[in-house]
């Protein structure tokens, strides 16, 4: 994760997906991440952690559900989906919401302990 660390300052965001080959909703997932990251034309950056052989990043990041999808911006934890979204439009928001400047209200709330955790695995 340190590339992600590394866009510090920048106006890139990264999202961390953490899943699992087992893991069907993580499957179907995956692309639309790809895509949402492809369609940003570089502001979007799209890391997959697989739990499996990545098991102290997903720790540290305490992924217990899975999928979940992490936000990062300027190296802190921006905002969290745990799950498949139920819509296009959910996924939408969600992406929205990670690269917009403003920290707007109706994002998820992200404990503390996952951002010392994020600066922790690098």
């Amino acid at each position: 994760l340190q590339e992600v660390l590394d866009l510090r300052g920048s106006d890139t965001v990264s999202l961390i997906a953490c899943g699992a080959e087992w893991c069907g909703p993580c499957k179907a997932l995956k692309p639309l991440l790809a895509a949402a990251a492809e369609a940003s034309q570089g502001t979007l950056v799209l890391k997959q952690v697989d739990v499996d052989k990545e098991r102290a990043v997903a720790e540290a990041l305490e992924a217990t559900q899975l999928p979940t999808v992490y936000a990062v911006r300027d190296g802190k934890l921006s905002d969290v989906m745990v799950g498949l979204p139920r819509s296009a439009q959910e996924l939408a928001a969600f992406v929205m919401r990670a690269m917009s400047d403003d920290d707007a209200p109706g994002g998820a709330a992200v404990p503390g302990v996952r951002t010392t955790n994020l600066a922790r695995v690098a």
